[in-house]
């Protein structure tokens, strides 16, 4: 190995801002085929367990390898960066994550532009860049190039560099890079990818001033937010990719941290007095006691990641949630009083039916009786499904996957949101569902639909921007942007709050924000 680097070294690619190294025979020929051949004896399954087929449609086999990932980091000095330099500090070379994917491409298959998310271990140990070797030569497959793009879905994006695959060459680069595996056209293309691990200089310190520490929504999560909440005393409730939950008083200042998902937290909602209710990657919805810091109840719902979770009522009253995977399952649940506790407090389900083929991204109540006026659901599949505890009531449908759903119950309308930023309108009429309106509300895919009271709504997409509209149309009343993908809005007092893939929660005054969008 070390003869090779003496040979072959490293290229860095150009044009690609941020560290990006193409290094050849970073695998033997003989190491890329017993690789090869471990993983089609173990199998690959599809990634639609944890990614949408809009996004990424390959098969992959995920392993716990710590002896390779140590083999690996040897081999990687001299070629990662010995240190990183950041907003938030220092960081020293740390290793591998010894988490390795081995992705299989069939023809036809690729992973649309992307950027690759952080793997967090805690707040001083955290992956940076992306580390990919190719396990196949691409004179053996047809398309299958890794290209390098200037800007993501908020711009047209420009092609900046490809990388051709080959045989046991390893691509390493930083995780902010918008890139994409182009597709297969013919062939098998095969690779494997780590992370490279990084952890906090404590002796060099923070570049960032002490004083940051103390601003409103600060610390905040190591990661994308996915979902924000309002719970009882104004209390807010955010969830993140760093698997916690955390509690912020009105004003901003933190409250608490709530710890006990294994991934990304995808959606949250309020249960009874001094309980909130979440959802997440690792497939559980879980049941907590806020004020105290306790999960008291958590159960397995989906045969993938929970990716949506709802609130209603029934007739009498008493609470239902709702929750949508990437199974294409939906599930009703009984939601236990406040003053539950031990096996009581655990939501027991009512309903479980398979509503859409793939993923059900977004699922609410489509009045404030939830059992008799029965619930929405939209999905990967572009269906809308109309349903209630009898069975389904009505399915429509769109062109292309679905992300959000919004019912407007006194007008008798649906919004509905989707991966090119089109909101459509379908309103109630005596002779069913019909579709009455459409426009272009985001120049990428929308992400959350949300009612704001007073007559608007908020959308947020992955053009970073968060529009604010009239629940009759038109143009924005107001709009801003995140610094990366807008992921939820609410209305919180005579505030607006929103979250992003930047990880920051943005607090806006009402008509503050007219002109703030890019």
């Amino acid at each position: 190995m070390r003869e090779q680097w003496a040979l072959h070294g490293g290229v860095d690619v150009p044009e690609v801002p941020g560290f990006c190294r193409v290094v050849d025979d970073f695998l033997t020929d003989a190491e890329c085929a017993a690789w090869i051949a471990q993983a089609e004896a173990a199998g690959f399954g599809a990634a639609s367990s944890d990614y949408p087929p809009s996004y990424r449609d390959n098969e992959r086999l995920v392993q716990d390898d710590a002896a390779t990932a140590k083999a690996w980091s040897a081999r990687l000095a001299g070629v990662a960066p010995a240190r990183l330099d950041a907003d938030d500090g220092a960081w020293v070379l740390a290793g591998v994550n010894a988490r390795i994917r081995t992705c299989r491409y069939l023809p036809g298959q690729q992973f649309r532009l992307h950027r690759d998310g952080v793997h967090h271990r805690g707040p001083d140990l955290r992956s940076r860049l992306t580390l990919l070797v190719y396990l196949d030569d691409g004179d053996a497959f047809g398309g299958g190039d890794t290209v390098f793009y200037a800007g993501g879905p908020a711009t047209v994006p420009r092609e900046l560099a490809r990388v051709r695959p080959r045989r046991g060459r390893l691509l390493i680069f930083d995780h902010a890079l918008w890139h994409a595996g182009a597709v297969v056209e013919h062939g098998v293309k095969r690779v494997v990818r780590s992370d490279v691990l990084y952890a906090r200089d404590r002796d060099a310190g923070l570049t960032a001033p002490p004083a940051a520490e103390t601003a409103p929504w600060t610390p905040g999560h190591q990661g994308y937010v996915w979902a924000l909440a309002r719970l009882h005393g104004e209390v807010v409730a955010s969830g993140g990719r760093d698997t916690t939950i955390r509690l912020w008083r009105p004003d901003g200042r933190p409250l608490g941290t709530l710890v006990g998902h294994e991934r990304s937290v995808l959606g949250l909602v309020p249960g009874g007095d001094g309980i909130v209710y979440s959802v997440s990657r690792d497939r559980t919805l879980r049941r907590w006691r806020w004020r105290d810091g306790v999960c008291e109840a958590a159960r397995t719902l989906h045969d993938g990641a929970v990716l949506c979770l709802a609130r209603g009522r029934d007739t009498a009253g008493a609470g239902l949630l709702a929750t949508g995977g990437a199974d294409g399952v939906v599930q009703v649940l009984r939601d236990p009083p406040a003053g539950a506790r031990g096996v009581d407090a655990t939501p027991r389900v009512v309903q479980t039916q398979q509503r859409h083929a793939g993923w059900v991204w977004d699922v609410a109540p489509l009045g404030e009786d939830a059992a008799e006026m029965g619930w929405v659901s939209v999905g990967e599949d572009g269906g809308v499904c109309i349903w209630d505890g009898r069975g389904p009531r009505a399915r429509l449908t769109e062109p292309r996957p679905l992300r959000a759903v919004l019912p407007l119950p006194e007008r008798e309308e649906l919004l509905v949101g989707d991966v090119a930023g089109m909101i459509a309108r379908w309103r109630k009429t005596a002779h069913g569902w019909t579709k009455v309106a459409v426009w272009a509300a985001h120049r990428a895919s929308i992400r959350r639909l949300r009612s704001l009271g007073a007559g608007l709504f908020a959308s947020t997409g992955e053009d970073r921007a968060v529009h604010v509209w009239s629940e009759h149309g038109g143009r924005p009343v107001a709009s801003w942007c995140h610094d990366d993908f807008a992921t939820d809005v609410l209305a919180a007092g005579a505030r607006w709050l929103s979250a992003g893939y930047d990880g920051r929660i943005i607090d806006r005054a009402p008509w503050s924000s007219r002109r703030e969008a890019a």
